[in-house]
């Protein structure tokens, strides 16, 4: 007896555990309401002898041999061989980290699940996975989930499953979901269905680990350093054409206003013009009547050197006075075409004007995309980083399921199965023949 239960030559002497498993255990109906829990407790006993485990079972069953466990009060009390040791622990009325939620559509219809067996028809399966509040979120938010079905491809036929990984086994269709750590699935399977029946839906949790290394981005940033380098430059541009522009805005200005004092000055000039005219021609009439009184012999003898100079003033200004006219002549043309001008002059120093507002605009907005770009490579570095630590769950320590006054716990699983779909087996027709057998039939029954 000694040899098929070591642990009763222990008695008595304390154990030691070094660190401990946890295999949860969950059975679900359809709807993926929970039916059942219980826990495979694995314990690495380094001291064989008594030990103890935490956690609230409604019963305990030794898996490792005959020895009796006795639980109470949240405690659990084995006495031990060396190794690995299992038992099993069942918990009532509890409760899993996912609220796991089923429907079932026929033909579009909802349907329940007990309805479903030996039917025909398109089948929607739409599984919905979320965070159970009233548990410790550590498990929601660190552990994968893998949601996993089997078709037969006898009874299913044009089978959908978008964002599942499908896998063929001899007639069957293996349909695989990933929930990630941290977030709710919601997961739909399409198939055209003949005399249905289908097996258990499977729902498998364990701490998420992958090795992810990001693509060697030096290229692209390399890249990206001369984009924002060539965007400095252009901002640098932008900056001298809204000066060299504000300058030529200022001297358009100025030139306007020159430009109107003149039109005003040739409008009042030209306003004169005929005055201007008027007293010319009175000073040509007189000194051509002088130069004609000083042509008399006699005034001309008296003093013939003015008599000369008055008749040269005549001439010489009867020319001045046609060179008066004609320059009157174009006064007034260039008073007449000069406000065209002023307004040319005017447009050219609003388009300077909006042409420098506008190289505001794009001075800003240059300023903006400078500022949004300068640092892109290092974004993307950041970013990267970031990314790759949201799904970073390295530093994450497996606690108790069951209890937190369990230690050095190493590992926690989850297993979930939903019931079945099948056609329930016809019970065999109890034969009304009274006659009895003979010897070889009743001979052979035995066989049968």
């Amino acid at each position: 007896m000694a040899a098929q239960n070591p642990a009763e030559s222990q008695v008595g002497s304390e154990g030691r555990i070094s660190s401990k498993e946890e295999v949860v255990y969950g059975s679900l109906d359809n709807s993926g309401k929970i039916k059942s829990i219980y826990v495979v407790n694995i314990l690495n006993v380094t001291e064989p002898g008594i030990v103890y485990d935490h956690g609230s079972y409604s019963s305990v069953k030794n898996l490792t041999d005959t020895g009796e466990l006795v639980s109470e009060n949240g405690k659990v009390k084995i006495n031990a061989s060396g190794g690995r040791f299992y038992y099993q622990g069942n918990i009532d009325n509890g409760d899993l980290p996912w609220i796991i939620d089923i429907s079932y559509y026929l033909n579009d219809v909802k349907t329940d699940p007990k309805d479903l067996a030996g039917a025909n028809g398109h089948l929607r399966i739409e599984i919905d996975t979320g965070k159970n509040n009233s548990i410790d979120p550590g498990f929601f938010d660190n552990y994968l989930l893998q949601v996993s079905l089997q078709l037969d491809t006898g009874n299913f036929s044009n089978i959908d499953a978008k964002g599942a990984t499908l896998a063929n086994a001899g007639e069957n269709k293996i349909i695989t979901f990933t929930v990630l750590p941290g977030t709710e699935g919601k997961l739909s399977v399409e198939a055209d269905a003949t005399d249905l029946e289908m097996g258990s839906i499977e729902f498998s949790a364990i701490p998420f680990s992958m090795q992810i290394e990001m693509p060697d981005m030096s290229e692209m940033t390399d890249d990206l350093s001369v984009l924002t380098d060539a965007i400095a430059q252009l901002k640098t541009g932008v900056t001298a054409l809204e000066k060299g522009l504000a300058e030529i805005s200022g001297g358009a200005s100025a030139i306007v206003g020159g430009s109107s004092e003149f039109k005003n000055g040739l409008s009042a000039l030209d306003s004169r013009s005929n005055e201007l005219v008027q007293a010319s021609t009175m000073i040509m009439n007189t000194l051509n009547d002088l130069s004609a009184m000083m042509s008399i012999p006699e005034v001309q003898a008296a003093n013939p050197q003015l008599a000369y100079a008055l008749s040269e003033l005549s001439k010489n200004y009867a020319g001045f006075h046609t060179g008066l006219e004609g320059y009157t002549q174009g006064l007034s043309q260039l008073a007449g075409n000069y406000p065209a001008i002023h307004s040319g002059i005017e447009g050219l120093a609003e388009g300077t004007k909006e042409a420098f507002i506008g190289s505001g605009l794009l001075s800003d907005g240059v300023d903006a995309m400078y500022e949004n770009t300068r640092d892109i490579p290092q974004k993307i570095d950041d970013f990267s980083k970031d990314l790759l630590a949201e799904y970073d769950k390295s530093d994450y320590e497996p606690v108790s399921f069951v209890s937190s006054e369990n230690k050095n716990v190493t590992s926690i699983q989850f297993v979930m199965r939903t019931d079945k779909i099948e056609k329930q087996e016809a019970k065999p027709v109890q034969s009304t023949d009274s006659e009895p057998g003979t010897f070889w039939t009743r001979l052979l029954d035995l066989f049968r």
